[in-house]
């Protein structure tokens, strides 16, 4: 077991929520590294994740287009649920639209936003709400992680 892992040993499910919750919050965003890219009015961000890693995405804003370009990962969002998706993915993400997700396998992922600012911070802060953890983020990241086993174990 790696150093940075800690292993939940309640049995009670309410509890491993909350001491995901708990876990969760200590965590500082920002941990990816992010690619940049400006053209003609629309800006991409891409990055890439590698597999095992929870990842929990900002609140946007605006409308945007998510692409999942390489790799799987099973995510939860308000909208849709618990679903996996595996590359090539993209789809259409409405303002407001938080995401956490279990990286399956290595994933690289792009948001595609309309707007005129020339600099990543002008459009962090014209595309995306400060950032906070979802609601029962621990309850929705057990349901992911349950997802990915189920899906495992029927394999």
């Amino acid at each position: 077991m790696c150093g940075n892992c800690e292993i939940v040993t309640t049995d009670g499910r309410a509890e491993q929520a909350a001491r995901l919750d708990s876990l969760l919050c200590g965590y500082k965003p920002d941990f990816m590294a992010v690619t940049h890219t400006f053209r003609d009015g629309v800006y991409t961000r891409t990055g890439k994740v590698l597999a095992g890693a929870i990842i929990i995405g900002a609140k946007h804003r605006a409308r945007n287009i998510f692409h999942l370009a390489r790799g799987s990962v099973w995510v939860w969002d308000a909208t849709h649920g618990v679903r996996l998706l595996t590359a090539p993915h993209s789809e259409v993400t409405e303002p407001g639209t938080q995401r956490i997700g279990l990286v399956v396998t290595d994933i690289e992922g792009s948001n595609i936003f309309e707007t005129s600012a020339t600099t990543a911070d002008d459009v962090e802060k014209e595309m995306l709400f400060p950032f906070t953890l979802p609601a029962l983020c621990g309850e929705k990241t057990l349901r992911l992680i349950e997802a990915h086993a189920k899906n495992e174990n029927q394999a």
